[in-house]
């Protein structure tokens, strides 16, 4: 059983489907007080294969043209496994901020470049309008 809460909305249309994308089990069904509650059979259920399912629920309401749509995904599986463990290894973040230094050195090289050339123009025209 999955139960739903919802605000402002008349129906539901929901759509259970297996690793192949084959549908399961579906079905519309009314909302009266802003809750339901959707429930599968062991038949439905059995129909599930070991991967990844989906559930999709379309919530219709009668004010609103375009419905809301709530997707989610599970992994079935046959016995009690562990999933898997990534590391992520925080060299990542190393190489990151040693990029960020080299960029904010360039940027601070340049600028002093620029003001550097500047200072060279300023003092050649002073020089000339001074000889003038």
């Amino acid at each position: 059983t999955i139960p739903v809460s919802t605000s402002d909305s008349s129906q539901i249309h929901y759509f259970l489907t297996n690793p192949q994308g084959i549908t399961v089990s579906s079905g519309i069904k009314k909302i009266t007080d802003g809750t339901i509650t959707l429930e599968f059979s062991s038949d439905d259920t059995s129909k599930l294969g070991m991967g990844a399912n989906d559930l999709k629920i379309f919530v219709i309401s009668d004010s609103v043209l375009r419905p809301d749509i709530y997707t989610t995904s599970f992994l079935a599986v046959s016995t009690p496994q562990q999933l898997p463990e990534y590391l992520v290894s925080e060299s990542s973040d190393e190489e990151s901020t040693e990029n960020d230094y080299v960029g904010i050195f360039a940027l601070v090289a340049g600028i002093i470049l620029v003001g550097f050339i500047l200072a060279k123009r300023r003092q050649r025209k002073n020089k000339a309008l001074a000889s003038k």
